[in-house]
């Protein structure tokens, strides 16, 4: 019993994290149709980042509760920052491009920011223990359980319940589906299209930031 359940844990903090990533990932491709092969990149900053600033404001002798907000703000600065410039720098120049120049764009893009990240951060590791730490564990069935991993599947129910409350439940999710479904006909209709676009985009990057660095 108490390897059933160890493997079911572990396998839904697995996929939490995952679908975490992944949604960004789908969001964009489902109302942008374009496959960003870059979307790791979003990860590995909102990991690097969070990281960073929960190291620097712990060894400034702040309460360990901040990297929580600090985990929240990385993923949010990491989709505001690199979700717009990216957008508006690279991609709303090739929507009419070809699939494939998108992709090697995209990939392109993926080894670029990876390198700046060996710039600013350096090649070391980082360790950002405080959160983890902080909740320290619980036992569950006899298996002792990191509770910072257990709200990670919580995390991910509030990001599924987000994106279908925002989809089905609000005039943006109605947009968004008028895009997705006809773009000459929302453009038509007085859409901002290239407003969604940027807009869904950043909310992807915010997303694979969050993935990143909640991890």
């Amino acid at each position: 019993m108490e390897t059933f359940l160890t493997i079911l844990l572990d396998g839904l903090q697995f996929s939490s994290y995952l679908f975490i990533v992944s949604a960004g990932l789908t969001i964009i491709f489902g109302v942008m149709k374009i496959l960003n092969v870059a979307h790791g990149s979003f990860y590995a900053w909102g990991a690097y980042t969070a990281a960073f600033f929960i190291g620097k404001f712990s060894d400034m002798g702040m309460p360990d509760a901040l990297g929580f907000l600090i985990i929240i703000a990385a993923a949010i600065s990491v989709g505001l920052v690199l979700g717009f410039i990216i957008e508006q720098g690279l991609l709303k120049y090739m929507y009419h491009r070809d699939e494939v120049l998108i992709v090697l764009a995209t990939f392109g893009l993926f080894l670029v920011l990876e390198d700046i990240i060996l710039i600013a951060f350096g090649t070391d590791p980082y360790f950002a223990y405080q959160p983890m730490a902080l909740l320290d564990a619980v036992e569950i069935g006899g298996i002792i359980r990191d509770v910072y991993g257990l709200t990670l599947i919580g995390v991910a129910a509030l990001v599924a319940v987000g994106c279908w409350w925002l989809l089905n439940k609000t005039k943006w999710g109605t947009l968004l589906k008028a895009v997705i479904y006809d773009r000459e006909m929302g453009i038509s209709m007085g859409i901002n299209v290239p407003m969604v676009y940027t807009m869904t985009f950043i909310g992807g990057a915010i997303l694979g930031g969050l993935g990143g660095a909640y991890i």
